[in-house]
């Protein structure tokens, strides 16, 4: 059986309209265009730190049953907003619903990815170009097919502000799965033939919105970990080069806010 189990759920009309998790939101609330999204604390800390992030309790408040969500506004640029999610595809796709209906245009991940392209090593920077669909959550949102594209245009505009900016980094496609603990050797030998970089949960379910409410997304990651295919798990990684990688990530944040 495929997902979803109905063939032509996608030319269904829905049951609800987006906005049903922001019920409380006041009328006439108005997001910035621009939002990044992270799910490390590490990466909101670092954030706040840089950006002058300020929290967004009232609208916080507006969503419903979630906390382990924070949103903030920064000070320093007021077309900007950061989310902080806890992992998986289902909350990701649906706060992205609600700031997309908000106003927000354009949203970045910037998260931990497990590195799958074995000359990787933790604390490199992965630009992605696309998610190999590997949840539930996009196919309720696109029809089939392997992947789900990264916006093609602001990717490259992230791309070449970082190359511009000396920001050393890889690109490609990520695998986007549900359950990491179900990792296997012959999937990771497989992908990486395939040439896809990194393993994570949320991009292909924010690509899939994305397209579906004709907004755009990229991510970005830092490489926590790598699947040897020689030498097994490395384990996460929290050493000088990984470290540098969190500093990299805030530039890369910067360069989206002020592009």
């Amino acid at each position: 059986m495929t997902i979803p189990r109905i063939s032509n759920k996608h030319s269904m009309p829905y049951m609800f309209s987006v906005g049903f998790l922001m019920g409380g939101v006041k009328k006439g609330t108005k997001l910035p265009s621009k939002a990044i999204i992270v799910y490390a604390n590490s990466i909101e800390k670092l954030l706040c730190e840089k950006f002058g992030l300020e929290r967004l309790k009232d609208l916080e408040n507006a969503v419903v049953n979630y906390n382990t969500l924070s949103m903030y506004k920064s000070r320093l640029y007021p077309d900007l907003m950061v989310i902080r999610l806890a992992i998986g595809a289902p909350l990701t796709a649906m706060i992205s619903e609600d700031i997309i209906r908000l106003g927000v245009k354009e949203i970045l991940i910037i998260g931990e990815a497990g590195g799958i392209r074995q000359d990787l090593s933790p604390g490199r920077i992965v630009l992605c170009t696309k998610a190999l669909r590997d949840t539930g959550t996009s196919e309720h949102y696109i029809k089939g097919g392997m992947y789900v594209d990264a916006d093609r245009s602001l990717t490259k505009h992230i791309g070449t502000l970082m190359e511009k900016a000396g920001v050393d980094h890889v690109a490609g496609p990520t695998w986007s799965i549900d359950a990491p603990y179900t990792e296997t050797r012959g999937e990771v030998e497989r992908y990486s033939k395939m040439g896809v970089v990194t393993v994570e949960m949320e991009a292909a379910a924010l690509f899939a919105v994305t397209v579906k409410r004709k907004a755009r997304a990229c991510a970005v990651f830092i490489v926590s970990d790598v699947l040897r295919l020689d030498s097994g798990w490395t384990g996460f990684d929290s050493g000088k080069e990984y470290s540098k990688g969190f500093k990299k990530l805030a530039e890369i944040a910067k360069l989206f806010a002020t592009s």
